[in-house]
C-alpha cells in the first residue's frame, strides 16, 4: 500500500522524515498488511466493486 499526499497543505510532522522531495532519499516502511486496519477495508472495497471490474481492459 502506498500513500500519496497531493494537496498543498503542510505535511504532518509525523511524516516529514519520510517526505519525498528534491534531493531526498526514498524511504520504504514495511509492515504486515494483513495485521493492519487497512486490510479489512481493502477486502470490503474489493467485495463491493467485484462486479464492476472489467478484466478485458488493460492499462
Amino acid at each position: 500500500m502506498l500513500y500519496f499526499k497531493v494537496d498543498q497543505r503542510p505535511t504532518n510532522a509525523a511524516f516529514r522524515d519520510f517526505q519525498l522531495g528534491q534531493n531526498t532519499k526514498l524511504v520504504i516502511i514495511s509492515r504486515d498488511l494483513k495485521k493492519s486496519k487497512e486490510w479489512l477495508l481493502m477486502q470490503k472495497i474489493a467485495r463491493l466493486n467485484a462486479g464492476k471490474l472489467d478484466n478485458s481492459k488493460t492499462l
